[in-house]
């Protein structure tokens, strides 16, 4: 919106760099000095494996120069609409990646608010060896245009994208209690669920039951996923149980029953079962995911 990324080379060594050059007059015009201070300043913040680096910021009297890491391969949802669907075994390295990189962004108190598989970029893959399985892909979680150091604050501002908000994200919209962190978990649940399915969960186009228009996104987001309405179609219905599992917990549409970055990353299916945990108490007094973590 403000400028462009250019492809920039460092002299000494050779070394490759995505350079977003913003123009300052528009950034001015828009009112958005605010927010890519905002951005400059988490990004200094993260240094992690699986998040976008920023290495530096220059400034000339017309732009502002924000020289970032460059990742070769393109992002998460051209690989998603150019190859068949991704086999679990793959689909749990890359989200598993992408739980670690938010993970670490909740360890510093920031909530990215904007995952989507727009935002998660690829490594470019060397070539595989002869005879040899192509090496599992990298990813690293980037645009963190909207992110926001959530501390005891909670955020009442409605933002992000549609298919991908969550509930209470939805109904911030003058409200007082707000929401924080949690809202990635539910973004996070949406994007496990494409990547094992091709397609969003929750999506206008929708044929309703019964005849009579599909309800909106944000209705259907409100009313949460209903797995029983799933396991008929394709190809949801090869998805294995424990995956299953886990996305129902990161879909809980309460945030406070909704699984947490840790116990994501310790679930079952994230490390290699197929067969889902048992949950012991329906209620939610119990967390189901920590049980079935301590049973295996």
């Amino acid at each position: 919106t403000f400028g462009k990324v250019k492809l920039a080379q460092r002299v000494a060594d050779g070394e490759l760099f995505a350079v977003k050059c913003l123009n300052r007059a528009r950034i001015v015009l828009a009112s958005q000095s605010g927010r890519l201070a905002k951005e400059i300043r988490l990004l200094k913040l993260l240094n992690h494996p699986n998040v976008i680096r920023l290495h530096e910021v220059l400034h000339t009297n017309a732009e502002i120069l924000m020289v970032m890491e460059y990742v070769p391969g393109g992002d998460l949802l051209d690989v998603l609409n150019t190859q068949p669907r991704f086999a679990e075994k793959e689909v749990r390295h890359i989200f598993g990646q992408v739980v670690c990189g938010v993970a670490f962004c909740h360890s510093l108190g920031v909530a990215h608010r904007d995952l989507k598989p727009e935002n998660i970029l690829i490594v470019k893959s060397p070539p595989p060896p002869a005879n040899g399985p192509p090496p599992p892909p990298v990813v690293k979680i980037a645009d963190f245009g909207l992110a926001k150091l959530t501390g005891d604050l909670k955020a009442t501002t409605l933002c992000g994208t549609p298919q991908y908000l969550a509930p209470e994200v939805i109904v911030s919209r003058g409200s007082r209690e707000g929401y924080d962190s949690a809202c990635d978990l539910w973004s996070l649940g949406v994007i496990l669920y494409v990547l094992l399915c091709g397609y969003t969960p929750f999506d206008e186009k929708r044929v309703a039951r019964g005849g009579g228009p599909p309800p909106s996104i944000f209705d259907q987001i409100q009313a949460g996923i209903h797995p029983e309405e799933h396991l008929a179609g394709e190809p949801w219905a090869r998805v294995s149980a424990a995956a299953k599992h886990l996305v129902t917990k990161l879909l809980a549409v309460d945030p406070r029953r909704r699984c947490t970055v840790d116990q994501a990353l310790g679930h079952p299916w994230m490390r290699g079962s197929s067969a889902a945990p048992v949950d012991a108490d329906e209620d939610g007094d119990d967390d189901a995911i920590e049980e079935a973590s301590s049973d295996e």
